[in-house]
């Protein structure tokens, strides 16, 4: 039965929605000793944790079916299910605070592609503008946290004047013309990655 729901899953879900062959194990979503654990009657990690064959759940229907077999509507609150308070870093601040913010309630928040394939524009607000529920890679590997693309690209493919009306990609991509004194690094999703030269005159010397 879980071969079907995968055969099933796989043949109607799109592109930019299914995660590479062979990633979605090593996911926090899909880890069998950490990964989701929604329903006990379930492996950890299992498709069947938020895919539904038979739009029923050991017998009870789930009020489907949804779209790709989900056991709810594809949208923000499926999601919320289990991420709807903060983060252990408080870099997503939980389901309350998100929904206040331009990235829930702008309609210009919709993933632009090219990598992956750009979405529906109806599909604005949504987590999977820039996360995908099972796994994304690039040339070197696994994705942290779902995500689309690593560090700051994330952000830049819509924070450099298209779709995202403030446009951080040009003053940071600046070549510094004054000399280095101090030196920050960047803390990106638990992990220093970056290290910035920071300008004599500069208020953030601190």
């Amino acid at each position: 039965m879980r071969f079907a729901l995968c055969i099933l899953v796989l043949m109607f879900l799109p592109y930019f929605s299914v995660g590479q062959r062979g990633i979605y194990t090593s996911t926090k979503h899909g880890n069998t000793s950490t990964g989701v654990y929604r329903i006990n009657t379930e492996p950890r990690g299992a498709c069947s944790q938020c895919h539904y064959q038979h739009a029923s759940s050991s017998g009870p229907s789930t009020g489907g079916p949804y779209e790709y077999a989900l056991f709810a509507a594809n949208a923000n609150p499926l999601c919320y299910t289990c991420h709807n308070t903060s983060s252990a870093l408080f870099i997503y601040q939980g389901a309350t605070v998100y929904n206040q913010s331009s990235h829930a309630t702008s309609s210009s928040v919709v993933w632009p592609g090219p990598t992956p394939p750009a979405r529906p524009l109806g599909n604005w607000g949504k987590c999977v503008n820039c996360h995908n529920p099972h796994g994304y890679k690039d040339t070197t590997g696994l994705i942290p946290n779902m995500a689309f693309s690593r560090e700051e690209n994330l952000c830049l493919t819509c924070h450099d004047g298209s779709p995202a009306s403030k446009n951080i990609n040009a003053p940071i991509s600046k070549t510094l013309q004054a000399p280095c004194q101090y030196k920050r690094k960047a803390f990106y999703f638990g992990k220093w990655v970056r290290e910035f030269c920071i300008p004599q005159q500069s208020p953030l010397r601190v």
